[in-house]
This record gives C-alpha cells, sequence and structure tokens, in this order.
C-alpha cells in the first residue's frame, strides 16, 4: 500500500502487524539550526542524510517506545536531506512521528513546542530530488505547452487548443438527452 502524507507522520492506528516506510527529501528555504524529536509505537527509527545522497544517512534514534530528540543540526537553506522513517507496529496503537523545533519556524528553537514536521518542507522520494514548482522541463507531450515542474517529480504542461469551439477554460456544460 503507497500513500502519500502530508506531514512527516503515518496514520494513527491502522492496522496491527505490519511495518512501514516513509522516504524523502527536507528542505528548508532558510535554513537554519533543528533538533530532531522521533515517537512512535511499536518500533521508529528515523534517519537522516547528511545531504540529498540515501548512502549518507545517518541514524537519528532507535529507541522503542521511547521518544528521542537529537542535538542541534544545521541544515544549509534550499539543500535537499534524504530521509527515511522505519515504522514497525505489532499490535495495538500504532502511529509514528518527526517533531522538530527550528530557528525558520515561527516559535524558534527554543521554543518548549514541537511542531510535527510539515508537508511545506517534505519532497517525494524520486530518483534525484524534485526540481522546485515552476522550473521549466520537457513532458515529452507534443500537445502540451509551458512545461513546468509541479514540485512532485512531475513535469507537467497546459493543453495545446487551437479549437476556437472548445469554450471557457474551467466551465463545463451539462447536457441531457431523453429518447
Amino acid at each position: 500500500y503507497v500513500r502519500t502524507i502530508n506531514s512527516l507522520s503515518t496514520p494513527p492506528n491502522y492496522n496491527d502487524r505490519y511495518g512501514s516506510l516513509v522516504s524523502g527529501y527536507l528542505r528548508s528555504e532558510t535554513g537554519g539550526q533543528v533538533v530532531f524529536n522521533v515517537s512512535g509505537d511499536d518500533e521508529v527509527y528515523f534517519k537522516l542524510s547528511t545531504d540529498n545522497s540515501p548512502d549518507n544517512l545517518v541514524l537519528i534514534n532507535g529507541d522503542i517506545n521511547n521518544p528521542t530528540s537529537l542535538d542541534t543540526i544545521t541544515l544549509v537553506a534550499n539543500q535537499y536531506y534524504y530521509f527515511e522513517l522505519t515504522h514497525i507496529e505489532f499490535g495495538g496503537q500504532d502511529y509514528a512521528a518527526v517533531a522538530w523545533k527550528a530557528d525558520f519556524l515561527p516559535d524558534g528553537i527554543s521554543s518548549n513546542n514541537w511542531v510535527t514536521v510539515g508537508g511545506d518542507y517534505i519532497y517525494d522520494a524520486c530518483d534525484a530530488p524534485c526540481e522546485v514548482r515552476g522550473t521549466p522541463c520537457d513532458d515529452g507531450d507534443t500537445m502540451t505547452e509551458n512545461d513546468q515542474a509541479d514540485g512532485n517529480c512531475n513535469c507537467v504542461g497546459a493543453p495545446i487548443t487551437t479549437n476556437s469551439c472548445v469554450g471557457e477554460r474551467g466551465i463545463s456544460q451539462t447536457y441531457l438527452y431523453k429518447n
């Protein structure tokens, strides 16, 4: 089962006796100091690369049923950092989450509040880090123009319309035929 998530956390109480792997890239436009807090049930392991390569993963935590925070890490602005969150569930309640405190978050790194890493900082795992949304690309479709990266490793273009009878974009007309 593959699912897109909008934060660095798994759905709670999903099932029993399963394992999951969440992988992708973290990136902050401003960078700064960060402290991570990893929690979950039953076993949760969070690894963060020193760069965008899966070959440079470092275990941030590996404790069972015990939230763990790490010393301060400095993230470079606009650098992609590959990550993997491994979750193993035996039975009962289940979840996995990675929270953080950071210079670039509204409450800052000295806050008492942990914030789950949100979708604004997570990028899909694909063969290479995804291009920033709006970057020109070629989707290979001759029937589109103005191709741009969508920020999720896809290149999409706008359909080329030469037929003046198509109508206004975004408007749909419904017709009903009887007999």
